[in-house]
C-alpha cells in the first residue's frame, strides 16, 4: 500500500494491485449499490485533493505562514 504524504491525514490506502473481481452471484441491484457507494468514496477523495491543491497553490495563504 502507498500513501501520498500531502494527503496522509485524509487518505485511505491505495491498493498496489487491482482488487479481486466481484463474485458473479451479485445481483444487479447489489452491484449498483456497491458501485454508488464506491463512486461516493471516490468523489470525496477527489474533493479532498482539489481542496489540498487549492491550499498549496494559493499564494496569499502561503505568504501568511
Amino acid at each position: 500500500m502507498h500513501y501520498y504524504p500531502f494527503i496522509l491525514w485524509a487518505a485511505a490506502p491505495i491498493p498496489d494491485v487491482i482488487p479481486e473481481p466481484v463474485v458473479a452471484t451479485e445481483s444487479a441491484e447489489q452491484e449498483l449499490r456497491r458501485l454508488r457507494r464506491e463512486n461516493r468514496a471516490l468523489q470525496m477523495r477527489c474533493e479532498i485533493l482539489k481542496k489540498t491543491v487549492a491550499i498549496f497553490s494559493d499564494p496569499s495563504a502561503n505568504a501568511m505562514r
